[in-house]
C-alpha cells in the first residue's frame, strides 16, 4: 500500500512540474506516437523513412508538427525514400504485435492481420451506354445553366379515383392515375400559355410553344427515356392511355423513332408506384418545366367554415362536418425561373389542381 501511495505522489509531482499538462516524450520511436501523430506528419515520416524520435518537436505538448519534419528534411538535404525497395517491417506495440501484408491483384486486395484474412468488398465498374452518357450530359447542363425554381401543391384525388373506377369498368382501355395527371397537365398548359414556353438562349427571351406535347419519363434497362404524347391537350383520356402504353412498351425494347422521344414542350415524372411521396425533378432541357408526381396517401382533413356557416350548423350537420379522410398526392413543379416567375408557377399549379381534383372537367 505504501508503495502505491508513493508512486501516486511521484505521478502528481511530475504532473505539477509540467504545468498541469501531460507532455509527450519524443525520445521513443514513432510506433508509440501513432495515437496522436498528425496524418501529415505520418505521411512525411513514411515518405522520407524517418523515425518520430529523429525530429525535434515544437508543437504543443511536445508534438511533432509538419513544419518540424520539413525543417529536418531541408536541413539534412534528404530525398524521398524508394518505398518499393524498403522491406516490410513489423511494428510492435505494448498491446499486441501486428503484422500486415498487402497483396494486390487487379481490384482484389487481401490484408492479413494477426492471422486473419480480411478481404474488402468486391466491385465491378460498369461503363455507361450511349443513352446514359447523353442523359448525364443533358442533366448536368440543365442543372448548371438553368435557374431551377420549385413549387409544390397538394391535390385531392378522391373524385379522380372514383371516376377512374367507373371508366375502367366500362372501357377496354384501362386508364391509370398517370393518364389523368398527363391530361390535367396538358389542359393547365393550354389554359396558362405563359407556362407553355421555353427560354431562347440566343435571343434572350421566352418563346411560346405552338402545341402542348407532354414528355413522359419511362424507366428502361438502358436508361430513362421520355416518349412524347403529341398535342396532348386535344386527346381523350382513352387515347392518351392507349398511346402511352404503346410508346412505353416500345421504349423499353428500344424501338422508338427519334421524333417520338426528342422534343416535347413539358415533362411529367411519376414515382408514386415506388412509394415516393415527394421529390424534385431536374428540368429536361431545353424544356422549361417538369412535374414530379408523388404517390397517393391518405390524410385527415378538416373542412374550413366561415362564422355564418358555423352558426347555421345543427346537431345533425355538425356531426357530418367533422374530420374526413382524403386521398392526396404531392405535385412539385421544377421550372426555369427565366420562364416561370412565382405568379405563373402558382397559376399553373392552381389550374392543374382544379383539373386533377375535379376530373369531370377533363371530359368536357
Amino acid at each position: 500500500m505504501n508503495r502505491i501511495v508513493n508512486k501516486s505522489r511521484v505521478v502528481i509531482q511530475n504532473f505539477v512540474l509540467n504545468n498541469g499538462r501531460c507532455m509527450y516524450s519524443s525520445s521513443s520511436s514513432s510506433a508509440g506516437h501513432d495515437d496522436f501523430m498528425f496524418p501529415s506528419v505520418r505521411r512525411l515520416l513514411t515518405e522520407y523513412n524517418l523515425k518520430y524520435s529523429q525530429v525535434k518537436p515544437t508543437g504543443p505538448q511536445g508534438r511533432v508538427l509538419k513544419g518540424d519534419v520539413i525543417t529536418y528534411v531541408q536541413s539534412n538535404n534528404l530525398k524521398p525514400a524508394d518505398l518499393k525497395s524498403l522491406e516490410p517491417t513489423t511494428t510492435t506495440t505494448t498491446a499486441a504485435a501486428t503484422a500486415t501484408t498487402t497483396t494486390e491483384n487487379k481490384s482484389t486486395t487481401t490484408t492479413t492481420t494477426q492471422g486473419f484474412n480480411v478481404k474488402p468488398p468486391q466491385f465491378e465498374d460498369t461503363p455507361h451506354n450511349n443513352i446514359r452518357k447523353v442523359i448525364a450530359t443533358k442533366l448536368t447542363q440543365s442543372k448548371q445553366s438553368v435557374p431551377h425554381m420549385y413549387m409544390t401543391v397538394q391535390c385531392e384525388i378522391d373524385s379522380l379515383l372514383s371516376l377512374r373506377t367507373v371508366l375502367n369498368a366500362n372501357s377496354t382501355s384501362k386508364i391509370s392515375v398517370n393518364d389523368f395527371v398527363i391530361k390535367a397537365c396538358a389542359l393547365a398548359l393550354r389554359d396558362v400559355p405563359a407556362a407553355n414556353c421555353r427560354w431562347d438562349e440566343k435571343a434572350g427571351k421566352t418563346i411560346n410553344n405552338p402545341t402542348v406535347d407532354i414528355s413522359v419519363a419511362v424507366a428502361t434497362d438502358r436508361g430513362l427515356i421520355t416518349p412524347i404524347v403529341g398535342k396532348t391537350d386535344t386527346k381523350s383520356l382513352g387515347n392518351i392511355a392507349t398511346e402511352l402504353k404503346d410508346l412505353a412498351g416500345r421504349a423499353r425494347i428500344g424501338k422508338l423513332k427519334p421524333e417520338e422521344f426528342q422534343g416535347g414542350t413539358f415533362s411529367v415524372s411519376n414515382l408514386g408506384m415506388y412509394g415516393i411521396t415527394h421529390f424534385n425533378a431536374i428540368i429536361n432541357y431545353p424544356q422549361a418545366g417538369i412535374l414530379a408526381i408523388g404517390g397517393g396517401r391518405k390524410v385527415i382533413k378538416n373542412r374550413a367554415y366561415t362564422l355564418d356557416e358555423l352558426d347555421s350548423l345543427d346537431t345533425t350537420t355538425a356531426a357530418a362536418a367533422g374530420p374526413s379522410v382524403s386521398n392526396v398526392i404531392d405535385v412539385t413543379l421544377s421550372g426555369d425561373n427565366r420562364v416561370f416567375d412565382d405568379e405563373i408557377a402558382a397559376t399553373f399549379l392552381d389550374t392543374f389542381k382544379k383539373y386533377i381534383s375535379n376530373p369531370q372537367l377533363m371530359m368536357l
